[in-house]
């Protein structure tokens, strides 16, 4: 049966990748090799690990060369300045060796905000720092600070929920996505009619060169004002959905001034938190994005409730719950509940975990933002980024569809299976095809970034032996697929790509005259043919 009791043993390395793929953007070989000689003891705690400082403060206008975030003098501002923000973050997302960037999506895929609607970009950039800093971190805490964060006030209209003209748009939303869930029903309309009174006069406060009014403490971020003379200030009476420790219906007293409408903030989140269908919905959502998207009635009983118990007496700390799924027997397909459902190699890649796992894994060298801004931000991120690769998979990094996120994370049944449907398999199967020319094959011009396939390969760290074309197929397939395919796959590889019909000793005679002359010309082709055929091939759609 499903088992959270811990996996014994070292990882090895086809775990070891699996661990990897589903926590971390940052995916490579060496890495690979490192976790596989750890226990999950051991591989958790490098993946636990503080978070590491950010690659570039923030992000640059490469017009000026100059950062504008936090800069009291700003340069000019162009249209792009939000698509400026979105490359600076993908960068920061795939530079990660713990899980706390991985974490940071998943919080937003929960807390959805899209920088196509809220189009300041000092608030995006806030809004998904916010999300770093707990990516391992206290989720009812976050809970509050986004819903004081300037671009969820603005996103889900709460700037505009007044005393004398309620919105309700951010208290459904925090009830039914962010936070208890509604399947099974719990809460009532009256609860969101007496949410939406909690939360009036709270209103976004845009930045101003020099002020401090309006920094969190515990952040440094700016973030959103409490502003009284906005704020219902009845006693807000909620349904018995919502038990008080009486187990009467919770009644919330109204603020009498501005400091005290934190409290009163802070009453009704503890009232939402101290419901176990918080925990659970909460531990689904991770679930269903890190291990599996099928919750059937063992997965609920063996797994989503024990996590959703450890969550809640954690005071829905998310370090105990990430700890305890990904050492458990049941993440690594060894509690008998994979022998009918699918674990390892049962979820399909994100656009993003794709595209991350690429440049990572082949150590593809994006352009530097300090000193190749316009290549970096122009050519890579508006034109590769947004414009080919997101924008044809159906994906866009930080504008998800709807406040409900991206489809695969919220739409039943098909969940991770709308990542690949008609209308975006040929850019998923093309990606390799650009990163080893350059080129956005699809639309046509550069990409911004280029795969050195003979260097890859050549590096002792990656492939053991380059001249053994053998050698070279089986530890790509190894590293690059969930699992292991049938030899008559590998052979199609070898043979009918790699090598197109000669013997692998033509292979060990090219390697051999690259070596000696510093020519690849002849080594590069059928490598750039291999690597564009694996990263094309529906194994490396799975993870």
């Amino acid at each position: 049966m499903a088992s959270l009791s811990q996996k014994s043993g070292v990882l090895g390395t086809r775990l070891a990748a699996h661990l990897l793929r589903r926590t971390s953007f940052n995916y490579s070989k060496q890495r690979v090799d490192e976790f596989a000689t750890k226990t999950v003891n051991q591989a958790m705690a490098l993946l636990m690990a503080p978070t590491p400082p950010l690659q570039v403060a923030e992000p640059i206008d490469p017009v000026t060369g100059l950062t504008w975030i936090n800069n009291t003098s700003p340069p000019p501002i162009n249209f792009n300045n939000t698509i400026y923000v979105m490359g600076y973050w993908f960068n920061e997302l795939i530079q990660d060796p713990t899980i706390n960037m991985k974490m940071a999506f998943f919080l937003h895929t929960n807390f959805a905000t899209s920088w196509e609607v809220v189009t300041n970009s000092s608030m995006i950039y806030d809004h998904h720092q916010l999300l770093r800093l707990y990516g391992k971190g206290n989720f009812k805490e976050l809970t509050k600070k986004v819903t004081l964060d300037n671009m969820m006030l603005i996103y889900l209209n709460n700037n505009q929920n007044t005393k004398t003209a309620p919105n309700e748009n951010y208290a459904r939303e925090l009830l039914e996505l962010f936070t208890i869930g509604k399947d099974p029903q719990t809460y009532t309309e009256d609860d969101v009619k007496a949410a939406a009174r909690v939360l009036t006069g709270f209103l976004n406060a845009p930045r101003v060169a020099g002020q401090t009014t309006y920094i969190d403490p515990d952040t440094g971020l700016h973030a959103g004002r409490a502003l009284f003379s906005r704020h219902n200030t009845d006693d807000k009476q909620f349904s018995a959905a919502f038990p008080d420790a009486n187990g009467n219906p919770t009644l919330i007293a109204g603020a009498t001034n501005q400091a005290d409408m934190y409290r009163e903030l802070d009453d009704f989140l503890d009232m939402i938190f101290n419901q176990i269908d918080t925990a659970r919905h909460i531990v689904r959502k991770i679930y269903r994005q890190f291990v599996n998207t099928k919750i059937d009635a063992e997965v609920e009983n063996d797994i989503i409730i024990p996590l959703a118990n450890t969550f809640k007496n954690n005071n829905y700390e998310l370090a105990p719950v990430l700890n305890r799924l990904f050492k458990s027997q049941h993440f690594y397909n060894e509690d008998g509940y994979g022998a009918n459902n699918k674990i390892i190699g049962g979820m399909i890649k994100s656009p993003m975990e794709m595209l991350a796992h690429v440049i990572k894994f082949f150590d593809v060298q994006l352009p530097d933002q300090q000193t190749e801004g316009s290549l970096f931000y122009s050519t890579f991120t508006n034109g590769f980024l947004r414009n080919t690769f997101f924008s044809l998979t159906g994906f866009m990094l930080n504008a998800p569809d709807t406040v409900a996120s991206y489809p695969a994370y919220h739409q039943s049944p098909q969940w991770d299976d709308s990542w690949f449907i008609s209308s975006t398999i040929i850019p998923r199967y093309k990606v390799g095809a650009m990163f080893v020319t350059g080129r956005r094959v699809l639309v046509g011009g550069s990409l911004g970034a280029k795969m050195d396939s003979v260097g890859y390969i050549e590096n002792a760290l990656n492939i053991s032996a380059p001249s053994d074309a053998v050698a070279v197929v089986d530890e790509l397939i190894e590293y690059l697929f969930p699992e292991i395919p049938q030899q008559e796959r590998s052979d199609y590889f070898l043979n009918d790509i790699f090598l197109e019909g000669l013997n692998v000793l033509n292979w060990f005679f090219e390697w051999d005259h690259y070596q000696t002359s510093g020519d690849d010309s002849d080594v590069r082709i059928p490598l750039d043919s291999l690597i564009t055929a694996l990263l094309g091939s529906p194994e490396f759609q799975t993870l």
